[in-house]
């Protein structure tokens, strides 16, 4: 039970409102996570797009669900990453 109480306290030592968190049960978590890994690395072309287009149609669906734009969270350019 710590570790909810631990995640609590960063929320809200960061602020973070409802909107900016997305959460899912474990088990759906390990089970989509494990289907992308095993795609990722043993699927055929036909595997992976399809993989993509249902990743882009839940990330869609996120985003419109939040009001963002279909483009949050793009970097503007390459450099931005190599700040971190």
């Amino acid at each position: 039970m710590s570790k909810i109480g631990d995640i609590y306290n960063e929320v809200e030592k960061k602020s973070v409102k409802g909107k900016d968190l997305v959460s899912m049960l474990l088990d759906k978590f390990v089970d989509e996570h494990r289907c992308l890994v095993d795609i990722l690395r043993t699927g055929s072309r036909e595997e992976l797009l399809a993989e993509a287009e249902e990743q882009e149609e839940e990330l869609c669906k996120e985003l419109k669900a939040r009001g963002l734009p279909d483009d949050y969270g793009e970097e503007e350019d390459d450099e931005s990453e190599d700040d971190d």
